[in-house]
């Protein structure tokens, strides 16, 4: 009767010490940042390519929109949940069509959009966060911009406004980021014109590999700990 019951006791303890440790590893797990990749076949990319001759990019100043089917995107961003904060390096190659200035063809190709540092997020509840526009997070966007097929040279947007949400569901994310309204300028034309610009882009992201290991092991560890308590 001692032996069993000593033998329940060390199992009861053991039981206790293993759900600790792995409460410990989920924990770990859930609030490391998760770097999600984009995957190009399943986003939208760039479905919404304006050149205005404002910064509002109304509809009474447009001047170029979007050519053909959505532009893919490429490149990845992260999430931390915890620390509520996004950061992204993304790339694409963007065609609009349209007249200003003697410009009737105009491609940013290619082009990049870098965060700059962290930009902070704030939850709504339901896995859903929103870029938190009120510390007026910026990027910085940059390429080779190609007028009516003739290469006129590089460009650097450092302010690039950046507005947007992301919903983390699972095992996948999806966001939606706009990029300008504010700081996204450049010359078009000759005499150069300055032209406002505002790119948005739908994007559906699964995690890289190394995350995926840490949501994978954090579900396990949990259903693991859940079946001792159980028992």
């Amino acid at each position: 009767m001692v032996a069993a019951g000593v033998r329940r006791a060390r199992i009861a303890y053991w039981k206790l010490g293993l759900a600790a440790l792995v409460a410990g590893w989920v924990g770990s797990a859930s609030a490391a940042p998760i770097v999600w990749t984009i995957a190009p076949a399943d986003s939208i990319g760039v479905d919404v390519a304006l050149g205005c001759t404002s910064a509002s990019c109304s509809a009474a100043s447009q001047v170029f929109t979007q050519s053909g089917s959505p532009d893919e995107v490429f490149g990845s961003f992260t999430i931390d949940t915890v620390a509520l904060t996004l950061s992204f390096n993304l790339s694409s190659a963007v065609q609009h069509t349209g007249s200003a200035n003697g410009v009737t063809a105009l491609n940013f190709d290619p082009i990049s959009y870098v965060s700059n540092g962290n930009l902070a997020l704030t939850s709504v509840g339901g896995g859903q966060y929103s870029i938190n526009g009120t510390l007026g997070p910026t990027a910085t966007v940059s390429g080779t911009l190609v007028e009516n097929g003739g290469t006129v040279g590089p460009f650097s947007a450092p302010s690039v406004r950046v507005t947007g949400t992301c919903d983390v569901v699972g095992a996948s994310s999806i966001c939606g980021f706009t990029f300008g309204g504010i700081g996204f300028q450049v010359g078009v034309g000759n005499p150069d014109q300055s032209l406002s610009f505002r790119h948005t882009m739908n994007l559906f992201a699964v995690p890289e590999p190394g995350s995926a290991l840490l949501l994978g092991f954090a579900v396990a560890s949990l259903a693991l700990v859940r079946r001792g308590q159980g028992s």
